[in-house]
């Protein structure tokens, strides 16, 4: 697949008593993911990764195992589960202490990435 240009949009934010700061702190990783995943070394570090168990959902919510080259397609097109491809990886995070070795968790099909706020 040849190298397009990806970018990154913060669709929701929630950190209940978050201060200014640290809603601009996320604003700016999302800024800094753009850079990254757009780098011309992303792309081949992707594709050379060893994922132990990756997963996408089918049109039908099931789990489907995927391989490198598929997700590259997915960050690169943008394309969420039950949505168009549109270029844009859309991101839906929400900050909350989670169990303390726990980083984040998603539970699907919500696409809402709940991030522990110790790591945050």
């Amino acid at each position: 697949m040849s190298k397009l240009t990806t970018n990154v949009g913060l669709d929701q934010f929630t950190y209940p008593g978050s201060t200014a700061q640290q809603t601009e702190f996320a604003e700016k990783s999302v800024s800094l993911l753009a850079e990254i995943i757009n780098h011309k070394k992303f792309l081949s570090a992707v594709s050379a990764a060893k994922f132990s168990y990756c997963v996408l959902l089918d049109e039908h919510g099931r789990a489907q195992e995927v391989g490198n080259e598929k997700v590259i397609e997915v960050i690169q097109t943008g394309k969420e589960w039950k949505s168009a491809a549109d270029g844009i990886v859309n991101l839906s995070i929400n900050v909350k202490e989670l169990k303390r070795r726990v980083v984040g968790v998603v539970y699907p099909p919500s696409p809402v990435i709940n991030t522990n706020k110790r790591f945050f």
